[in-house]
């Protein structure tokens, strides 16, 4: 039960981010408060920066994977967009 209330927190925050044009991970994870206090990207240190990237890319695969999101790949860069 916990995953399933932990999963709906994390794509409520990411769809909101994604609305729009093609987004790169990074952009998502500057963009969403991370820790239930609502810490902003540019409070963490780096290694809560390479984990909260981390995070924000299971999630988008995880939304690619089921539809919900389109993934672009170009020129080395991957960005993703809600599906419409």
């Amino acid at each position: 039960m916990r995953f399933y209330s932990i999963m709906s927190f994390a794509f409520k925050r990411f769809r909101a981010t994604l609305n729009g044009d093609f987004i790169t991970a990074r952009q998502v994870a500057e963009n969403v408060p991370w820790t239930d206090a609502a810490v902003r990207w540019h409070d963490l240190n780096t290694i809560q920066k390479r984990m909260a990237l981390t995070e924000t890319i299971a999630h988008l695969e995880f939304l690619a994977d089921r539809g919900e999101a389109l993934k672009n790949q170009q020129g080395g860069l991957i960005r993703y967009k809600l599906v419409d």
